[in-house]
C-alpha cells in the first residue's frame, strides 16, 4: 500500500501584532496563527505513523490559497478594512 500524509487543521488564533512597525494602534495588523497537525503513515512500515504539529503565522498580504477555505474565509474577513 502507499505512504499516506493527512493534514488536520486543529485551530486558527487571530489576534493584532503589537510588535510590528507602524504602532499607530489604527494601522493594526491583524496575524492569522495557524495550528495543524500532520501525519505520515504506511501500513506496511512498522515505523509509522509519524506525527508532527506545525504553526505558522500569515499576515496582511500573504498568499493564502493554499490554505483550507476556512483559513482563506477568516484571512478575508479580518484583513478587510472596515
Amino acid at each position: 500500500m502507499a505512504m499516506t500524509k493527512t493534514v488536520e487543521l486543529t485551530d486558527i488564533v487571530v489576534r493584532p501584532n503589537t510588535n510590528m512597525e507602524p504602532t499607530d494602534p489604527s494601522v493594526l495588523i491583524t496575524l492569522v496563527t495557524v495550528n495543524d497537525q500532520v501525519t505520515v503513515d504506511d501500513p506496511d512500515d512498522d515505523t509509522l505513523p509519524i506525527t508532527q504539529n506545525r504553526s505558522f503565522q500569515l499576515r496582511p498580504g500573504d498568499d493564502v490559497s493554499g490554505q483550507p477555505q476556512i483559513v482563506q474565509d477568516i484571512c478575508a474577513a479580518v484583513w478587510t478594512d472596515a
